[in-house]
């Protein structure tokens, strides 16, 4: 059942990454298969030699899972001339020595878009101060909700 679930996920990514790909050459993306995620579920979820299986397809599914929403928000924002920067930073903050958490690499591009999405919202109240925020954006860069929580207070 599990491996039947596998690759219906392997499939619809396999549907989703041609849709991306073909309308976004200039955006860089990491593969799947480069997320090395066997290595990943099998160093977190082996303990003394024994791997839990079932810890093992639930992070696979997660890491599928957690790739294809990557995917997802790239698209999405693939127009803002920012988001080749956002997908690097969190490409290389969720890689380990042979693996990339594709979950977290999700969540981080999430938090950077919904940072976006509420920097649009602040950019357009009448308190605006534009100065602070060029202030926070220098400090944190990318990290656009480190700039709204920097912004804020």
């Amino acid at each position: 059942m599990i491996r039947l679930i596998l690759k219906i996920f392997a499939y619809l990514f396999f549907l989703l990454h041609l849709n991306v790909n073909a309308d976004k050459s200039d955006l860089k993306l990491p593969t799947r298969e480069s997320g090395n995620h066997d290595a990943l579920c099998r160093e977190y979820w082996s303990r003394r030699g024994v791997l839990d299986a079932k810890m093992y397809s639930y992070c696979m599914g997660n890491e599928i899972n957690g790739y294809m929403n990557f995917l997802f928000l790239s698209e999405k924002y693939s127009n803002e001339s920012w988001i080749q920067l956002a997908v690097n930073f969190a490409v290389n903050k969720w890689t380990g020595r042979d693996w990339r958490q594709d979950s977290m690499v999700y969540r981080e591009l999430y938090l950077i878009t919904e940072g976006y999405e509420d920097l649009l919202y602040l950019s357009q109240q009448p308190k605006w101060e534009k100065s602070k925020y060029e202030s926070c954006l220098y400090k944190w860069g990318i990290q656009f909700n480190n700039v709204v929580r920097c912004y804020k207070n």
